[in-house]
């Protein structure tokens, strides 16, 4: 994806299905006080976890 992608009037572009969903489901979690929620950093700690976990060994 490109600069001029995100650029562009927001009201011309179509979110992919899977990311209406993946809101719907979000939506819903919170709306039934499941969702949790971490600060920014946390959640970069966590990606970054669960990316080592998921890679290739060398």
């Amino acid at each position: 994806m490109r600069w001029q992608d995100f650029n562009r009037d927001e009201s011309t572009f179509e979110s992919p299905t899977w990311h209406v969903e993946a809101l719907k489901h979000t939506e819903g979690m919170v709306r039934e006080g499941k969702a949790k929620f971490v600060n920014w950093e946390t959640a970069k700690k966590n990606l970054r976890q669960q990316l080592l976990r998921h890679s290739p060994k060398k």
